[in-house]
């Protein structure tokens, strides 16, 4: 069975090719990019900044677990970012898509886990990603800044209640 610096490889991905590349170092291909997005071991990514394929900065990276990175330093503090967003690193770590695709759609929850809404687009000031316009359940626009997001994953979680998102005009 094909093995990765991780383990087994899933049994559909074990006949992948390898495909040469210019620095024999580094896989390619499928595997390559299950390298890639896994857990790195060795080198580091903390100070390494995270941007989308159109050059929006989310954050800088100031701490790593295992599926995800801790983003600080940005305008908006600490967040943790789901690893399941990275398509690559290389001298930064760039993710999957276009911020305002690969976030739109996701629900959104407040300090306490009552549902918020759902994230319809991003909001970006010179080139760094700002805040989400989120859609609440009656139908409302509340633009939420990244400073007030905790994580990103499989959702958005925010370290305010929901109730102050209003206050905030």
């Amino acid at each position: 069975m094909a093995r990765t610096r991780r383990g087994p490889l899933p049994e559909k991905l074990q006949y992948a090719p390898r495909v040469r590349s210019a620095r024999p170092d580094r896989l390619t291909g499928i595997r390559g990019c299950i390298e890639l997005a896994g857990a790195r071991r060795g080198h580091s990514l903390v100070g390494m900044t995270v941007v989308d394929p159109e050059g929006i900065e989310v954050g800088y990276v100031s701490g790593e677990e295992t599926n995800v990175l801790v983003l600080g330093e940005g305008s908006g503090g600490r967040m943790r970012l789901g690893r399941r967003y990275v398509s690559g690193v290389a001298d930064r770590i760039t993710l999957s898509g276009p911020v305002a695709q690969i976030f739109t759609g996701l629900n959104v929850v407040d300090s306490d886990g009552e549902f918020v809404g759902v994230v319809r687009d991003t909001n970006e000031a010179d080139d760094v990603l700002d805040s989400f316009i989120v859609e609440d359940e009656q139908g409302e626009m509340v633009n939420v800044l990244l400073e007030d997001v905790r994580s990103i994953d499989e959702w958005v979680e925010l370290s305010v209640a929901g109730d102050s998102l209003y206050e905030k005009g």
